[in-house]
This record gives C-alpha cells, sequence and structure tokens, in this order.
C-alpha cells in the first residue's frame, strides 16, 4: 500500500468512526435532477456542469474591478439571475447546483456555506480531491455563457444587495412562485427548472 493509498485509507476510518452531527458537508454540492420533469421538457438542454462556486467568482471579480461592494444576498441574487438567464435565453443549464427559495430570495448553499451575511464577499474555494487542499473554485467557461454572465452583470450587477432582493421577489418570478406555493411560505424548497424555463427571465427587471 502507497503512502497516498494509507493517507486515504486512514481518514474514511475515522469519518466511519465520527458521529453525523460532527461531519462538515456543507462543501457537498446540491445537485439538480430532473425526476418529475415533463417529458420532453428538457430535450433540447444543453447541459454544462460549471462549478457554482466558479460562476461565484466570476461575478466576484467583476464586482472588484468595478468597485462594487459584494455581500452574501448580493452574490446569491446575482448568480441566481445568470442562472435563470441561461435556461430561459439559452436553454442552458449551467451548472448542476440547485438554487433554493430562502426568505431572501433564491440561495445556492454553496455559496451560503462560504460567505457571512453582510461581510464582502472574498473569492469562493473547493476541496481539491488530488491535491488534498482547498484551492480557488474556477472553470473555463464557453464564450456564449461568458457573454450571458456579462449581459447580466450590465443590467444587475451595480445594484446593491437591497434591489436585486426586491426584483427576485416581484411577483411571478420563479422564487416569489416557489416561496408562495399553496399560499403560504414555503422555506428552503428547490426552485426547479420547471418553476424557471418559460418564465421571462430577464425583463422581470423593466419596470424596476
Amino acid at each position: 500500500m502507497n503512502e497516498n493509498s494509507k493517507a486515504v485509507e486512514d481518514d474514511l476510518l475515522a469519518l466511519a468512526a465520527m458521529s453525523d452531527d460532527e461531519i462538515d458537508t456543507s462543501d457537498i454540492p446540491e445537485r439538480t435532477n430532473f425526476k418529475g420533469g415533463v417529458r420532453r421538457r428538457f430535450f433540447n438542454l444543453s447541459l454544462r456542469e460549471y462549478d457554482v462556486r466558479a460562476i461565484a467568482n466570476w461575478c466576484i471579480a467583476k464586482a472588484k474591478s468595478a468597485g462594487v461592494r459584494t455581500s452574501s444576498l448580493w452574490l446569491n441574487k446575482l448568480v441566481f439571475f445568470i442562472y435563470e438567464g441561461a435556461l430561459v435565453h439559452n436553454r442552458v443549464l449551467l451548472t448542476p447546483a440547485r438554487a433554493e427559495a430562502w426568505d431572501h430570495g433564491p440561495v445556492f448553499r454553496e455559496i451560503f456555506s462560504q460567505t457571512d451575511g453582510d461581510k464582502e464577499v472574498e473569492f469562493l474555494t473547493k476541496f481539491d480531491v488530488e491535491l488534498r487542499t482547498r484551492v480557488l473554485a474556477e472553470e473555463k467557461f464557453q464564450e456564449l455563457d461568458i457573454a450571458l454572465f456579462e449581459s447580466i452583470w450590465n443590467k444587475y450587477g451595480h445594484l446593491s444587495a437591497s434591489e436585486v432582493r426586491r426584483i427576485s421577489h416581484l411577483e411571478g418570478t420563479p422564487w416569489y412562485k416557489v416561496w408562495y406555493q399553496a399560499d403560504v411560505p414555503n422555506p428552503g424548497k428547490v426552485i426547479d427548472i420547471n418553476d424557471i424555463i418559460g418564465h421571462i427571465g430577464l425583463n422581470y427587471g423593466k419596470d424596476s
């Protein structure tokens, strides 16, 4: 047994000995699936498999270069607008990460777990299994996707956290439909692709 194999075995034995409440699962990505989807609805949907934290880092880099103040609330909303815009306009599912309806709007757990309330956001990291350490979350995005990122940034990037929150809460938005499902607040429920595709997307902020 080589040193790497022995290290992995030691880690697995230590993990097996831990109780469930001692195990930190915050770095495990939430995954979108198509269970319960309408037949053929996703037939022409392109799947990218980007790490949602890499999309967040693209937004953070733009904000730093533009002098825009960031926060967990602002970042989650901007990434959701990108996620939604890609689905509605390009028929592209950028990431398997799942957006959830929380009190203050759409949230990705992978982003929330590395951000702290109203504090300025730093670049997000992920755990690299081969290097056995945390590294910057980054991806090589396709040109079509970068063009979409830029269009969302130009429309929403310079807005404040409270402004993007208000836009995400407008009646008829995917968050609104999920949050008020059955006329009662529904916190933590996944904003499914079915809730997004067919929505007017980028236009929902035009009257703001």
